[in-house]
């Protein structure tokens, strides 16, 4: 049987492994504060979600247990959560959702939205 591929041509389990991996390199950006670097995974009407300004409270940023939620084409919707460490040593977890275009390497997020609060 021949695997089942997007309208591009593009295996959609490939696709999903593009769009997870490039959130994860955008987290691992952010967690380094290059924010140069960070960009590159994000599209422009997607920025305003990831504000160097609103990060820097943190003493880290991570993002785990991130999973597909439903692919149209090659435009993937995952949903992860958020490991935010606060300088006083607490931790604040999210669950966040990103729609990522997987298109082009790297993929890029498009959108992204706040959940709900874990902890």
């Amino acid at each position: 049987l021949a695997a089942a591929t997007t309208p591009s041509g593009e295996d959609p389990a490939l696709l999903q492994q593009r769009a997870i991996r490039s959130v994860q390199q955008l987290y691992d950006a952010l967690a380094a504060r290059d924010y140069e670097r960070a960009r590159g995974y994000v599209s422009p009407q997607a920025a305003d979600q990831f504000d160097p300004n609103d990060l820097e409270q943190y003493e880290q940023v991570a993002i785990q247990d991130l999973h597909v939620t439903g692919q149209t084409g090659t435009s993937i919707q995952l949903e992860g959560v958020v490991n935010l460490l606060q300088p006083d040593g607490s931790r604040h977890l999210e669950t966040r959702s990103f729609s990522v275009e997987a298109a082009s390497e790297p993929a890029r997020v498009t959108a992204s939205a706040f959940g709900r609060v874990l902890r």
